[in-house]
């Protein structure tokens, strides 16, 4: 049986992978496809924060600050992140926002 840092070092493995190498987390990892949904994005972030290995938790801040340059850099001008989609090599906003009522305070979370 797995310990529960095995668990959660587990998921944050998948996690780091659904990272793209402009600072987003996209839903999956798989395929040359791209959803970037801020929302869960945003809980992926806190789930790095939350890792009870220090030494693992420091790395991942500088994920999470790419992250965060990444929401500057897309924020429109309503103060929301839309959602992109695309492939990798070409991604754009879909115009959508998942959640209005939660996606700004998660940043403020984050």
């Amino acid at each position: 049986p797995k310990t529960p840092q095995q668990a959660i070092n587990r998921c944050l493995e998948i996690i780091r992978g659904c990272q793209m190498t402009d600072g987003a987390f996209r839903v999956s990892a798989t395929l040359d496809q791209v959803w970037i949904q801020v929302y869960f994005a945003h809980h992926a972030a806190l789930a790095m924060l939350h890792n009870p290995d220090a030494v693992a938790r420091r790395a991942d801040l500088a994920r999470i600050r790419r992250w965060l340059d990444w929401c500057v850099d897309h924020q429109e001008t309503d103060g929301f992140w839309y959602d992109y989609v695309g492939t990798l090599g070409n991604y754009a906003s879909n115009g959508y926002v998942d959640a209005w009522d939660s996606v700004v305070s998660l940043t403020m979370l984050v």
